[in-house]
């Protein structure tokens, strides 16, 4: 959502394996206390180092 704040809901539950939204919001707010866009909406941006296709930098030590 953070990513690509144009995206439906439903489109991000059946992304992620719910059957519709409300499936999706319920688990949401179990885990975290709030629907998905009022956590968005209260906290600041995460980190998208993962979510872009970044990969990890594999630091190899020289001896």
């Amino acid at each position: 959502m953070q990513n690509n704040p144009g995206t439906e809901l439903t489109e991000l539950a059946y992304g992620c394996g719910f059957c519709d939204s409300s499936h999706l919001v319920k688990e949401f707010r179990s885990l975290t206390g709030c629907t998905p866009t009022e956590y968005l909406q209260s906290r600041k941006p995460h980190s998208t180092f993962f979510s872009k296709g970044s990969k990890l930098n594999i630091i190899k030590l020289h001896r």
